[in-house]
């Protein structure tokens, strides 16, 4: 009988230590896919490391990012024929291995500018490595927001 309970209590404590290990797992998951729409350090467009301060590197990083998209949107013919302007919003996330994932339009305007926005978007994602947003010092993933601003 005691040789019983004794296998009987081991079993109970492997299914609750397997339970336990099988929810620490799914916490693990959950912050691998979270994404967070603000973080201590916010990512940033490469080539500005050097710079001495946060505030520098930041400030240089939007700089290189905006030089990025608009040297690379041409404003689409259809929409400068019909005198189409406005502001395009794009959304991405910045992964924690600094890669831009999850493009997608928010808010578009017509005349092919939603589409071209959306191109060079896709194409930063093939070519440029961030560096990922870090916060509580971990790498994090972080949803960005961007306008695109359109005018003639």
């Amino acid at each position: 009988m005691d040789v019983l309970l004794k296998s009987i209590g081991i079993a109970c404590v492997l299914v609750l230590f397997s339970g336990s290990r099988l929810h620490a797992q799914e916490i693990n998951k959950s912050s691998e896919s979270e994404v967070l729409e603000f973080a201590e350090q916010m990512p940033r467009f490469p080539g500005c490391e050097t710079k001495f301060s946060d505030e520098e590197k930041e400030a240089c990083s939007e700089r290189k990012m905006l030089m990025y998209v608009y040297s690379n949107v041409k404003y689409p013919p259809e929409a400068r024929e019909e005198g189409i302007s406005g502001t395009v919003q794009v959304e991405f996330v910045i992964g924690k291995e600094g890669r831009m994932k999850d493009v997608k339009l928010l808010e578009g305007v017509g005349g092919g500018c939603s589409e071209e926005v959306l191109r060079v978007f896709n194409q930063m994602s093939e070519e440029i490595v961030w560096i990922p947003a870090k916060d509580k010092g971990k790498t994090v993933n972080l949803k960005y927001t961007l306008p695109v601003k359109f005018s003639l």
